[in-house]
């Protein structure tokens, strides 16, 4: 069986841009997801929930947000692509339930 590499080089970013991803939850795949991706070029923003277990927070470089601010104005309404990197228990909970991800061209991504 062949095993197929991949480089930097083969990655097309221009496919984000002018995106804003959305990272939800900032634990270890958080954390790295969305600061290898804001290294890259990629505009990020990070999404909590309030009192988040997490004892990390974002840099100032990446404006953390709630999940769902007033007036649509959270994480998930921000980012064309929302990444979901929470805890298995919590993925496919209430959380993807209430976020707004009906508009078109939105994409969701679990990590």
């Amino acid at each position: 069986m062949a095993i197929n590499k991949y480089y930097d080089s083969d990655c097309n970013l221009g496919v984000l841009d002018g995106k804003t991803v959305a990272v939800i939850g900032f634990g270890s795949q958080g954390h790295a997801h969305s600061e290898n991706l804001a290294e890259s070029g990629v505009n990020v923003v990070v999404g909590l929930r309030k009192g988040s277990a997490t004892g990390r927070r974002p840099p100032s470089s990446l404006p953390p947000m709630r999940l769902q601010g007033h007036g649509g104005r959270g994480a998930a309404k921000a980012g064309d692509v929302v990444m979901m990197l929470v805890p298995t228990s919590c993925a496919p909970t209430s959380t993807t339930r209430r976020l707004p991800l009906h508009d078109r061209g939105k994409a969701l991504a679990f990590a």
